[in-house]
């Protein structure tokens, strides 16, 4: 076959509709942290992801700010990547999830997304957890999560890090 016919083919295949083989998605939502620094605290998750279309796995990639009260204390973020797990049942998808993050304190802006250097205390964490994604039209949906963040240093006299995040965000597919 002649060169320009394999490279005319090939743009006719991708050109022909076909079904979607995942859905990715973009949330951001508003919760609560248990525990940290032995108080609640607000917690503001953005991920983003994908799930398949109609199988069991996904996954996502996730940034949240921990505000934490008082003077003293420095704000938090966690960074992190969690696989899901569930299938979609008509507009819901029913998930379990499990991943790892880091913890950070928020100094200078800049600390935002580092994950390891000298302005940052960090911590690695374990996450696991689940949830419920639902759709509400085509393209949006809301989503609630519940994740327990343990942290995997078990050195003597160090403070090990452990805390549950509830949150509910409103999520666009694309």
């Amino acid at each position: 076959m002649m060169r320009w016919m394999r490279i005319v083919l090939t743009l006719v295949l991708c050109l022909i509709p076909a079904a979607a083989f995942a859905d990715g998605f973009f949330s951001v939502g508003i919760g609560a942290s248990s525990k940290v620094l032995s108080k609640t605290e607000r917690t503001y998750p953005w991920q983003l992801g994908f799930v398949s279309h109609n199988g069991w796995i996904g996954f996502d990639g996730e940034y949240g700010a921990i505000m934490t009260s008082g003077d003293l204390a420095p704000n938090l973020r966690t960074l992190g990547a969690s696989l899901r797990i569930g299938r979609r049942f008509s507009a819901w998808r029913p998930y379990g999830s499990v991943g790892w993050a880091t913890l950070g304190t928020l100094g200078d802006v800049s600390d935002a997304i580092k994950i390891m250097g000298d302005s940052v205390i960090s911590n690695s964490i374990i996450t696991f957890g689940g949830g419920l994604m639902g759709e509400l039209a085509k393209h949006a949906g809301v989503q609630v999560d519940i994740r327990i963040f343990h942290d995997l240093q078990n050195t003597p006299g160090d403070t090990q890090i452990q805390f549950t995040r509830a949150a509910a965000s409103f999520y666009i597919k694309f």
